[in-house]
């Protein structure tokens, strides 16, 4: 999720960072307001969406003249016997 996260904020040249712990992480993207559709077409699109599909926590806040997108994911440790 991290790369799609870059890709993003690459597309729509926000501010980008990622925090982690042994439980979470957090993608954060900080940018102005973004379009999507015509005239400004989709760039981007598919991975706003595709990290509001897999992440477990999503907020969205105002900072002054920006946008605050945080993504939240949950890490699990997963054991097949």
């Amino acid at each position: 999720m991290v790369v799609v996260g870059n890709a993003l904020a690459e597309t729509v040249e926000a501010d980008f960072s990622v925090k982690s712990d042994e439980t979470h992480g957090i993608i954060c993207l900080k940018t102005g307001m973004v379009i999507y559709g015509v005239p400004c077409g989709y760039a981007g699109r598919n991975e706003l969406m595709l990290l509001m599909y897999r992440a477990d926590d999503v907020r969205v806040m105002p900072e002054n003249d920006t946008i605050k997108w945080e993504f939240c994911f949950g890490f699990f440790d997963t054991y097949v016997g």
